[in-house]
Parts: C-alpha cells; structure tokens; sequence
C-alpha cells in the first residue's frame, strides 16, 4: 500500500508531461513555425523535465530511507531525506526563473510594484509624522496649523 503514494505521482507526472509534449509538438507544427516560439517551446518543455526530474530526485530518496529503516535507527538519514524531499517547494520556483522568461518579467513587474508601494507608503508615514509634529495655535476656538 506504501508503494501505491510514491508510484502514482509518478505515473501521473510521467503521463502529464508526455501529454504537454506531445500537445506542444502538435500545436508547434500546426501553426507556429518561428524560432522564437520553438526556442520559447523548447525552454518550456526543458522546464517542465528539470522539474520531473527534480521531483524524483528528491523524493525518491525520503521513500526509499522508510522501505528499508522501518524501525528508525538511523534518524539523521529520515531527517537529510525529509529535508531534501520538502527542498522542492523552494527549488521549483527557481526552476521556473531560470528556464522561462516570463517568470523573470513577471517577477521583475512584481518586485518594482512592491518597491512603489513600500516607497508611497514610507511617504505617507513622513507626511502623516510632518503634520502630527506641526505645533498647533487656537485662535478664535478654532485650530490652525502652522
């Protein structure tokens, strides 16, 4: 039954990605035929591989060290492999920024939106500590800032 969790993700991910490519190599020789979709193509398709095998790399390790230390005696191996195996979280992001160019410009529209707004925020915190500061005068049971 323990076999059954590590051998249906991969199954699925093999059909999965079987199927991309196979749907990106009809859809590529149907309509598009320029370079830049086929380079475009090409790095999706690398893509998609370096995360498969990624997936397998690290959690074919983490399956293997529980179908042979049942009993825990070797806890440092359950934690290296544990480790490694939820290292993907963080890996296939990166994954993406580094093989598809639309993730890097989406993350650089991304990164200049939140600087614009940590840069107006800080500007309001300044304008709303400047009015705060101001001394006040009462004249005529009204109050004006100087």
């Amino acid at each position: 039954f323990n076999k059954l969790f590590i051998i249906l993700p991969y199954t699925v991910m093999i059909i999965c990605i079987l199927l991309s490519f196979v749907k990106l190599k009809m859809v590529s020789s149907k309509a598009f035929k320029t370079s830049d979709n086929a380079q475009a193509e090409s790095r999706f398709i690398l893509c998609l591989f370096f995360v498969f095998l990624y997936f397998l790399l690290t959690t074919f390790p983490a399956w293997a060290v529980v179908q042979f230390d049942v009993c825990y005696q070797h806890p440092t191996l359950h934690a290296i492999a544990y480790m490694l195996e939820w290292s993907g979280i963080i890996a296939n992001p990166i994954i993406f920024l580094v093989t598809q160019k639309s993730y890097r410009d989406a993350l650089r529209k991304l990164y200049k939106k939140c600087i614009l707004a940590i840069q107006s925020e800080t500007a309001l915190e300044r304008s709303k500590t400047i009015m705060y500061v101001l001394p006040f005068k009462r004249s005529k049971s009204r109050l004006y800032s100087q």
